[in-house]
């Protein structure tokens, strides 16, 4: 079985203290250097620039932390990497391990908002305080594009992605989003099922999240 250097720095959920946001943005950045595509530079800048290491993941379920988005992509690529070890071997993943690390770390990079706005705002009551039990709500004055379909709006302003990675990221909540049947149902790829699979085990049981798609 070939070698290959597993993805450093996940966390489950209560367990932030162990792993700084530097450390996460120098590792997502690291990996995305790796795949050495082509203007991947110009996108990492635009994820900084657009709040992708600080915003949260969700609303009020799993990493809903300020950094919450970051630190969720980096456990799904570990996830990933090891289920895609799992199931082909270290020589087959090394095969497909840039489209791998592509799809997995822009995944979710939608939900860091595009057009100078955030996707999450912060939840305020009535009390004028921020909600505890649901800290961010969607941003009004951004159009309700699928996050997945902005992730890959975003990534291919500045790299090309292949047709595998752009349909990975676009549907990667699968049958847990209702629009999404028609296309993924019986059109599964193996790119698709490690991404998917991996930001399930990820948001569901590392970081306790609830089943709805956020």
């Amino acid at each position: 079985m070939a070698k290959r250097k597993e993805t450093e720095a996940p966390v489950a959920a209560g367990e932030e203290n162990k792993v700084t946001p530097e450390m996460v943005k120098k590792t997502i950045t690291e990996l995305l250097m790796k795949t050495k595509r082509e203007r991947i530079e110009d996108l990492i800048a635009e994820m900084e620039e657009n709040g992708f290491f600080t915003a949260p993941a969700s609303g009020g379920n799993h990493s809903n932390q300020e950094g919450g988005l970051a630190l969720h992509t980096l456990n799904v690529m570990m996830v990933a990497e090891k289920m895609a070890v799992t199931l082909l071997g270290g020589e087959e993943y090394n095969k497909i391990q840039n489209s791998v690390i592509i799809a997995v770390l822009l995944h979710d990079l939608g939900k860091c908002g595009d057009y100078g706005k955030q996707l999450y705002v912060p939840n305020i009551l009535k009390s004028g305080k921020q909600s505890e039990a649901k800290p961010w709500e969607r941003n009004k004055a951004l159009t309700n594009v699928p996050h997945g379909v902005r992730s890959a709006i975003i990534a291919e302003r500045w790299i090309d992605l292949t047709e595998d990675e752009e349909y990975a990221i676009i549907y990667h909540d699968g049958l847990y989003e209702p629009s999404n049947v028609a296309v993924i149902k019986g059109h599964e790829t193996p790119l698709w099922m490690i991404l998917h699979w991996a930001d399930m085990w990820a948001s569901r049981c590392l970081e306790n999240g609830e089943s709805e798609v956020e």
